[in-house]
């Protein structure tokens, strides 16, 4: 696949947007994130496919929110529980998605981050007839924690059970393509876990 993955925090520097797809052969998939509405703290964190110059053909917006991770449970019930939780991000869940189609015709289907904890969004990809996995993260919270050693085995997990690929594109935390049969590819490698 012609596709570099870029973990970019926002889309705003479409020049460099630009050179990277246009090194990478045109196509290119980067994540960004904007507000739900003008003022309010909510965001959509998203995944942006996009070639010709940097013109966006697909977006893939974050369902899966992990509770009490990227989402308060029953907060538009009890709006005062967000203050237990100040350093909780406002991430707003989208829709649920269907995968993104290549100029080449192949199917992605991308689990942007802790996404990959969901087996469910996974199957529903894989029904829609996703030719691979694209895992996109940001691992640097991780460091060099035992919580790398679960992410691995759910990786497998996901690329096993759905007998698809995954392409795993981290910052701080392992990168590389596990096959349908669970093994990292390519020399990619775990960081050592410690106590």
């Amino acid at each position: 696949l012609p596709l570099p993955i870029a973990p970019y925090e926002n889309a705003a520097d479409q020049y460099l947007l630009r050179s990277a797809q246009e090194n990478a052969g045109g196509a290119m998939l980067y994540t960004a994130s904007r507000a739900v509405a003008e003022g309010s703290p909510y965001r959509y964190v998203e995944a942006h496919l996009a070639h010709n110059g940097g013109q966006v053909d697909g977006v893939h917006v974050k369902s899966a929110l992990i509770p009490f991770f990227e989402r308060i449970p029953g907060e538009g019930l009890l709006p005062a529980i967000r203050g237990l939780f100040p350093r909780l991000p406002h991430i707003a869940k989208g829709a649920a998605p269907e995968p993104l189609v290549l100029p080449t015709g192949d199917r992605i289907g991308v689990l942007l981050g802790l996404e990959i904890l969901q087996e469910g969004l996974g199957g529903r990809l894989a029904r829609h007839h996703a030719d691979l996995f694209i895992n996109p993260a940001d691992s640097t919270w991780l460091g060099a924690h035992r919580g790398g050693a679960l992410q691995d085995a759910l990786l497998r997990l996901m690329a096993v059970s759905q007998r698809r690929a995954v392409v795993r594109v981290a910052n701080g935390g392992p990168s590389g393509v596990i096959d349908p049969s669970g093994h990292w590819r390519d020399g990619a490698r775990l960081p050592a876990a410690t106590s």
